[in-house]
C-alpha cells in the first residue's frame, strides 16, 4: 500500500477530505464542551465508581531483555524490550495541557526508565509526539524513527539521529527489524499543517517474534493487507478508544468491536489494548472501552479460542513467552517486501 498524496498532503484514500476531518474535530470539541457544562465530563462522572489506583502498578522491568517484555505506560506509550534493545512508542508522560490532562498518571518518573535505544513515532499529534516527553529522553541519544514529513520538526529543535520513513520502509537495529506500515488516520500540529506529514503503524520483528504497534487508526482494509503480507503476528498493540460518539470517531479511531476484527484480520495471537483510560478525548467513561472489548471478545470466542487478550494495567510489565506465530520464510528473508533496509547499529 502507498499513501495517497495530493498537493503536498497525505490522505488515506482518494476521497479523503481535510474539511470533513476538521468538521468532525470541531463537532467533537463542541460535544465535549456541552457535556462539560452539563457536568457529565467531570472526573467523578468519567470514573463512575472506578478507583484509579486499581489500574496503576509500579513497573518491574529489567535493564534489557532478550525475550520480548512489554510495559504499558498509558495511552499509546509502551516500553518494548527485545533482543537487548529498549524501544519506546509514542512517548507521553505528562498532561497534554492545562485543559487536557492525563486521567491515569504516568506510573514512573521518566528518569527511572532503562536506557532507551529507539523511539518509534506513529504520527505527529501532540498526544503521540509530545515535546516535553521527547526532551526527557534526549540524554539517551536514541534512534528516532518518524513518519515522512516529520524530520524537519526535530531538526528545528536540534535533535539528531532522526530517520524519516514512508510506508514499507524498514530499519534494522541489532537483530531487530522495524517496519513502518499503513494506518488510517491523519496528522497535524496546528491548523496550517494538517496532513503535511504521514502517519502509520510499526512492526517490530526478529527471527523468533513479531510485535505490531497499530498507532492511531480507524478500521480499514490495511489490517488484512498487513496480515497477508507480514502475518501471522505474535502480539498486537491496538487502540480501542475514543469510542463515542461513534459518528465522529469512526474515521480516526477504532471501536473495541472494530479492534477485535482488526486483530483477526492481522492473524495475530495476543492482543494488548491501548489508547484508553489515559487521555479522555471522546465521551466514554473510563472503563467503557474495556467492558466493550471483553464483551465482544466473548461474542467471538469461537474464532478466538487459540488467542489471548491481555488487559494490562498502567505500568504493568508483561513478559511474553509463547510458541511464536511468526516463522520467517525463505522468500521473506531473501526478498523483503520493505522498500529499504538499513542497519543503524552494528
Amino acid at each position: 500500500m502507498k499513501p495517497h498524496i495530493r498537493s503536498g498532503r497525505f490522505y488515506n484514500n482518494p476521497h479523503d477530505q481535510i474539511r470533513t476531518r476538521l468538521g468532525h474535530v470541531i463537532r467533537m470539541a463542541w460535544c465535549a464542551f456541552i457535556q462539560t457544562l452539563r457536568g457529565k465530563r467531570t472526573e467523578q462522572a468519567i470514573l463512575d465508581n472506578v478507583k484509579l489506583s486499581d489500574w496503576l502498578v509500579k513497573p518491574t522491568w529489567q535493564p534489557t531483555s532478550k525475550e520480548p517484555v512489554i510495559t504499558w505506560l498509558g495511552h499509546a506509550t509502551f516500553l518494548i524490550q527485545i533482543d537487548g534493545i529498549n524501544i519506546i512508542t509514542d512517548p507521553i508522560f505528562y498532561d497534554m495541557s492545562r485543559v487536557i490532562k492525563r486521567l491515569l498518571p504516568c506510573p514512573i518518573n521518566p528518569k527511572d526508565l532503562p536506557p532507551i535505544h529507539v523511539i518509534l513515532l506513529s504520527h505527529n499529534h501532540a498526544d503521540h509526539t509530545d515535546e516535553k516527553s521527547l526532551n526527557n529522553l534526549r540524554h539517551h541519544n536514541p534512534i528516532i524513527l518518524v513518519p515522512q514529513g516529520d524530520k524537519q520538526w526535530f531538526e528545528r529543535r536540534n535533535v539528531a539521529n532522526v530517520h524519516e520513513l514512508t510506508w514499507g520502509d524498514t530499519r534494522t537495529v541489532g537483530q531487530t527489524t522495524l517496519t513502518f506500515l499503513p494506518a488510517s488516520h491523519w496528522s497535524g500540529r496546528h491548523l496550517f499543517n494538517i496532513n503535511r506529514s504521514l502517519w502509520g503503524s510499526w512492526l517490530v520483528r526478529n527471527d523468533n517474534s513479531s510485535i505490531y504497534f497499530a498507532g492511531d487508526s480507524a478500521y480499514s482494509g490495511h489490517f488484512a493487507t498487513i496480515g497477508r503480507t507480514h502475518g501471522p503476528i505474535d502480539i498486537a498493540l491496538m487502540g480501542i478508544a475514543p469510542h463515542t460518539p461513534r459518528e465522529l470517531m469512526f474515521d480516526a479511531h477504532m471501536s473495541p468491536h472494530e479492534a477485535v476484527q482488526a486483530f483477526i484480520d492481522l492473524d495475530a495471537t495476543q492482543f494488548i489494548p491501548m489508547h484508553w483510560g489515559t487521555i479522555m478525548f471522546g465521551l466514554d467513561t473510563f472503563d467503557y472501552p474495556i467492558q466493550q472489548l471483553h464483551a465482544y471478545w466473548h461474542e467471538r470466542r469461537g474464532e478466538l479460542q487459540d488467542k489471548q487478550l491481555h488487559t494490562v494495567k498502567c505500568g504493568q510489565t508483561l513478559p511474553l513467552t509463547w510458541q511464536p506465530a511468526h516463522q520467517a520464510s525463505a522468500q521473506t528473508a531473501s526478498s523483503p517486501s520493505t522498500k529499504q533496509i538499513e542497519s543503524l547499529l552494528p
